[in-house]
């Protein structure tokens, strides 16, 4: 234009400063939506957020609030140009870079409508320009903070899947641990019975053992699965001396075999509600546990003892003890965190399932460092258990 004479000499370096700002501010305003309908994932975007109720919205919004900048207050310069900032705030942290574009168009549009309409505009064009411009950098930005904190939730959401499918799965291995070995167990007894030539009640009984036992893997897959998926358990009314006794019957035939003192003391008559299943898987997973702690003492002084009792406030308290050295002060902290193990061929797993389960009753979990170890946990009497029922 200067070279065409259409801009004076005297004013070319006015007029440059002028058009670079509404360059920019053109600029500002067209890129996103060109960017965007560069790509089918910005398209897409692009539709999907036009086709929503509160996109009309904020449109409307925005051109309200100009009418009531310009046409209200024609002379209050900046005072009241902040009620911008009300939609593009809407626009952007509801749709990110997609409603930081359309706002901005609508907003620009709105603009030269009301420049070309007459409003009294006592301000410099520049200015308004300017002014402008920051406002579409301002909703940019937000909206590339938002779009990336969605992408950051979407991410972390697709991880926290993955750990929960790998906490499952080492939860699965971790329970199916005590019925496949007990059914190796089993299967051996019954080589040597066949050897033997005995098939008869003893043979018998060892093989129901085993049904029994591949019904429990089978259980335990179908209801840690339920568990994990969604909470749910399989409430009843259970007695807790015959919960015990069946928690503990693995625990009675291996400890003359490790040398292990095991005592089981009952209370009899207590009973409440709760998941059977998955209490029992928690008592075994403390015994295992009390099981290991001894196993490196001399014989004579390993001693593993489960107790059952009622608290003083009526809760139904649960102690496994055992004489091991306890739990050394380095994993107190981190005790019940998953994938945490004192133990070289621990996953970690065992306790931090055990807490969850107990939680889910309505109950704690808790470890006491007396110099040897102490795991209790408490649940609910009968007329206050609750729990999410399938």
């Amino acid at each position: 234009l200067h070279a065409l004479r259409f801009i004076p000499d005297a004013e070319w370096l006015e007029a440059m400063q002028r058009y670079w700002i509404g360059d920019v501010l053109g600029v500002t305003t067209t890129m996103p939506v060109f960017w965007l309908m560069a790509s089918n994932e910005g398209r897409a975007k692009l539709m999907l957020v036009m086709r929503q109720w509160e996109t009309l919205g904020y449109c409307l919004l925005m051109s309200v609030l100009i009418w009531f900048t310009f046409a209200q207050y024609p002379n209050s310069r900046f005072d009241h140009f902040y009620f911008l900032f009300l939609p593009i705030v809407w626009a952007t942290s509801r749709q990110g870079v997609a409603g930081a574009a359309l706002v901005s168009s609508v907003m620009q549009v709105n603009i030269i409508a009301a420049t070309a309409s007459g409003f009294n505009i006592v301000f410099p064009l520049a200015e308004l320009q300017l002014l402008l411009s920051m406002l579409v950098l301002v909703s940019l930005f937000i909206g590339t903070v938002v779009d990336e904190q969605k992408a950051t939730a979407q991410e972390l959401n697709r991880s926290m899947r993955l750990t929960a499918a790998g906490e499952m799965a080492a939860a699965l291995a971790h329970e199916l641990n005590q019925p496949i070995t007990a059914m190796v167990a089993y299967g051996k007894s019954c080589t040597e019975l066949i050897a033997r030539d005995e098939t008869g009640e003893l043979f018998r009984a060892v093989v129901e053992r085993m049904i029994g036992e591949s019904n429990r893997a089978a259980s335990v897959v179908r209801r840690l699965k339920e568990f994990f998926q969604t909470g749910a358990m399989e409430i009843e009314t259970v007695q807790l001396d015959e919960l015990l006794e069946r928690a503990a019957l693995p625990f009675r035939a291996q400890a003359p075999q490790s040398g292990v003192h095991f005592e089981l003391v009952l209370a009899p008559q207590l009973q409440t509600r709760l998941d059977r299943l998955q209490i029992e898987l928690v008592l075994r997973n403390l015994l295992q546990n009390a099981f290991d702690a001894v196993a490196a003492l001399p014989e004579g002084r390993r001693q593993v003892q489960l107790t059952l009792e009622t608290a003083e406030d009526g809760k139904l308290l649960f102690a496994v003890t055992d004489s091991g050295p306890g739990v050394a002060p380095a994993m107190r902290a981190v005790l019940f965190e998953l994938f945490v193990s004192s133990k070289s061929s621990g996953m970690g797993v065992g306790l931090p399932i055990s807490r969850s389960i107990v939680e889910a009753h309505g109950g704690k979990l808790w470890a006491e460092f007396p110099g040897h170890g102490v795991f209790k946990f408490v649940l609910p009497p009968m007329e206050a258990n609750t729990g999410n029922v399938k």
